[in-house]
C-alpha cells in the first residue's frame, strides 16, 4: 500500500511486483497510516494477515510459528511475539520480557500496550468487524484496536523472537511520544467505559481530539490534558505567544502519578522552560531548580548534548502533540 510517496517508492515496489506474482501494490491519495493499513485489511485475500515496518526484520520461523497457533485455537484474533531490539545499524540493544498467557495479556493490556504492532499476526475479518484501526487514537492506533478485541476474542503473545525491532530517532514512537500517551491513555478510558456497558464517546470520530479544545479529553482523562497542556505550552518557550501565567499555573497543578510516568518528558520540558527563556525570573528559576531535582545526571545529559539542535529537535519530538 502506497499512502501517496512522492519519491521512488512506488517504482521500487512494482519493480518487486513484477518478479514475484504473490506481491500486489496499491496506490492511494495520502491519507496517513491508520488509513493505509484499513485500506490494506480490505484488500488483503487470507484469513490471517501478519504486519511489520518497513525497516525491521522478521525472523525466518516467525510466520510458520504464528500460523500454527492460529491453527490450533480457532478463538485466537491476534497474536504477537517478543522482539530484539536493534540500533540504525542493526547492533543488538536488548530482548525485553513479553508477557504470554491469554489472561495474563489481558490483565496487563488494561495497564499499557504489551502487544508489538510489528510482531502481529490477526485474523482479517474480526479485525475488521469491530471496526479495524480507529483515527481518533492517532499512534496508539494498535493499543485501542488490542484493547477492544481483548472484549471480544483472544489475544496473546509468544515467548519466541519473532522481530528484530529497529529503534532510530525517525521512529513513530520517537517523533510522536505526547500524541501517542495521550491516545493511550483515551484508549484505556474508553475501554473501562465499554467494560461497564456503556457506549464509547470516541466511536465515529474521523481525527484525534484536540488537546485544547476538545471536551472529551477533559471528562475521560483530565488530569493527563493538565500534564500534556504543560509539555505542549513549554516547548514555545521562545514564542511571543508563551503564556507565562498559564504554565506557572499548570506546573504548580499536576498529579504526581501523571509526572512519575512522564518524568523523562516533564523533565525536557521544564529543562526547555530553562534554557529558551532570556530573564532569570521565577518561572525559569523554579523550571531549573525542578528540572535538575528530577533527575540531575539526566538533566546535564540534555543540557550538554540536546541544546545545540534545540530548535530541530523540538519540531521533531513535539510539534505533532
Amino acid at each position: 500500500m502506497d499512502d501517496g510517496s512522492t519519491d521512488r517508492s512506488y517504482e521500487l515496489l512494482q519493480h518487486y511486483a513484477a518478479q514475484d506474482s504473490r506481491v500486489r501494490v496499491f496506490r492511494k491519495e495520502h491519507a496517513g497510516l491508520i488509513a493505509a493499513l484499513n485500506e490494506g485489511l480490505r484488500l488483503c485475500r487470507a484469513p490471517l494477515v501478519a504486519r511489520m515496518d518497513a525497516d525491521d526484520i522478521a525472523t525466518p520461523e516467525r510466520l510458520e510459528r504464528q500460523y500454527r497457533r492460529f491453527e490450533l485455537d480457532s478463538e485466537l484474533w491476534v497474536l504477537g511475539t517478543a522482539e530484539e531490539r536493534i540500533d540504525a545499524a542493526g547492533r543488538p540493544r536488548g530482548c525485553p520480557p513479553v508477557i504470554t498467557g491469554c489472561d495474563e495479556v489481558v490483565r496487563a493490556l488494561r495497564e499499557k500496550c504489551v502487544i508489538r504492532h510489528p510482531t502481529v499476526m490477526m485474523r482479517r475479518e474480526p479485525i475488521l468487524a469491530i471496526g479495524g484501526y480507529r483515527a481518533a487514537y492517532k499512534h496508539a492506533e494498535d493499543y485501542d484496536l488490542w484493547l477492544r478485541v481483548s472484549e471480544r476474542g483472544k489475544i496473546d503473545n509468544l515467548d519466541f523472537i519473532g522481530l528484530k525491532y529497529r529503534i532510530h530517532p525517525g521512529s513513530v514512537s520517537e517523533r510522536y511520544t505526547a500524541r501517542q500517551r495521550i491516545s493511550a491513555e483515551l484508549a484505556r478510558a474508553t475501554h473501562e467505559i465499554r467494560l461497564a456497558g456503556q457506549s464509547d464517546p470516541t466511536a465515529g470520530l474521523s481525527k484525534e481530539p484536540d488537546l485544547w479544545t476538545d471536551p472529551l479529553l477533559d471528562n475521560l482523562i483530565p488530569e493527563h490534558v493538565r500534564f500534556f497542556r504543560f509539555v505542549d505550552l513549554a516547548f514555545c518557550a521562545e514564542s511571543n505567544d508563551f503564556n507565562e501565567q498559564l504554565v506557572w499555573r499548570l506546573m504548580k497543578d499536576q498529579n504526581k502519578s501523571v509526572v512519575r510516568a512522564n518524568r523523562r518528558m516533564w523533565q525536557e520540558a521544564l529543562t526547555y522552560i530553562a534554557w529558551a527563556r532570556k530573564d532569570w525570573d521565577r518561572l525559569r528559576v523554579a523550571s531549573f531548580l525542578a528540572a535538575v531535582r528530577a533527575n540531575p545526571g539526566r538533566f546535564l545529559r540534555m543540557s550538554v548534548s540536546y541544546l545545540p539542535q534545540w530548535r530541530s529537535s523540538r519540531q521533531l519530538r513535539h510539534s505533532k502533540i
